[in-house]
C-alpha cells in the first residue's frame, strides 16, 4: 500500500524497443482517484535517432526538463533497463539505466496524496518488473 507514502525508490524494469527510449508516464503523490495526473508526472519518450527525453510536470505545467541525451549504451530492445526514481528529503533523483535524467530536483511535496500509478503507450514498452520500497524499510 502507497498509504501515508512520503519517500520512495520506485524501480521499473522496461523493455524498449531496439535502440530506443521507453514511452512512459510515472505520476506519484497522486490522489489515486478518477484523475490520474493529480500528482507529479515524470514523462520519458524518444526525441530523436537513439535519444531520450525527460519532463517533470505537474497537471500541465512544466516545471522540470532536460534535453534529449543518447541512450545508454549496450542493450539490444531485448534486455530490461531498470527506470529509477527515488524520492527523498523533498527532492528527486531519476536514472535509466546508467544515464541520469534527474538529480536532487526540489519537489514540494502534495499533502494527502501518496498514490503512485504509471502508464505506457504504444504497444513498443514493456514493463518486466516493479519494485516499490521505503526507505529504511527492511530490505
Amino acid at each position: 500500500s502507497t498509504e501515508g507514502l512520503g519517500a520512495f525508490r520506485l524501480r521499473l524494469d522496461l523493455v524498449p524497443p531496439a535502440g530506443q527510449a521507453p514511452k512512459i508516464a510515472v505520476t506519484f503523490q497522486g490522489d489515486g482517484g478518477t484523475d490520474g495526473l493529480s500528482g507529479w508526472t515524470l514523462i520519458v519518450f524518444p526525441d530523436g535517432d537513439k535519444k531520450i527525453a525527460a519532463r517533470l510536470e505537474r497537471y500541465e505545467d512544466l516545471h522540470y526538463q532536460v534535453p534529449p541525451q543518447d541512450l545508454p549504451t549496450g542493450g539490444t530492445g531485448t534486455e530490461e533497463t531498470p527506470l529509477l526514481l527515488t524520492y527523498q528529503d523533498e527532492r528527486l533523483s531519476v536514472t535509466f539505466g546508467d544515464l541520469v535524467l534527474f538529480k536532487n530536483v526540489p519537489l514540494l511535496p502534495i499533502p494527502g496524496h501518496a498514490r503512485i500509478g504509471f502508464s505506457t503507450w504504444g504497444p513498443e514498452t514493456g514493463v518486466a518488473a516493479v519494485e516499490l520500497k521505503r526507505p529504511g524499510a527492511a530490505r
